[in-house]
């Protein structure tokens, strides 16, 4: 079995035995972090992302899917977690935004219930209104989309950082 405290022996050993060990301490940290990351089942498409994400100060969210799941009745309900990742993101500074197809109410609905302001919700979208709106978005900050179908395939590489589920 996998016993942390030996990787983090195995670091600790090569940054004081290394004569350049500033040089390889940020690599090495990297990949450790991106292989924890993989091990709660976040994969990172490249390091360079990473270090993109850190900065970003605009979040755009799509809905169904993203934020809401559907009901067998057709109806939907917040994914877990999302309200409160949406006050997380706000607490830390980040502009959430919501883009979607779909109508005012069933947007307005999801906004509401995840803490998102109406004025930063957007509804009615095709995919090619969403990549733009990302676009003038990454004007004044940097900016990530997140979303999870095909219609957002457009969306997901306009902002500095696009997420998704992994297949």
């Amino acid at each position: 079995p996998e016993q942390p405290w030996l990787r983090w022996g195995i670091l600790a050993v090569l940054i004081i035995a290394c004569p350049c060990a500033m040089g390889i301490a940020t690599p090495l940290a990297m990949t450790l972090a991106i292989g924890g990351l993989g091990g709660a089942g976040i994969f990172i498409k490249s390091p360079g992302a990473v270090e993109v994400l850190a900065t970003v100060d605009t979040v755009v969210l799509d809905k169904t899917g993203t934020l809401t799941q559907p009901l067998e009745d057709g109806g939907e309900r917040p994914r877990y977690g999302a309200p409160k990742t949406v006050e997380t993101m706000t607490r830390m500074g980040i502009s959430v935004w919501m883009l979607t197809g779909d109508s005012e109410d069933r947007a307005y609905a999801a906004a509401d219930a995840c803490g998102i302001p109406r004025e930063r919700v957007l509804c009615r979208l095709l995919p090619e209104d969403k990549a733009k709106t990302i676009a003038e978005l990454r004007r004044s900050g940097t900016g990530c989309m997140v979303g999870d179908g095909v219609n957002d395939a457009l969306s997901l590489p306009a902002g500095d950082g696009g997420m998704g589920p992994g297949r």
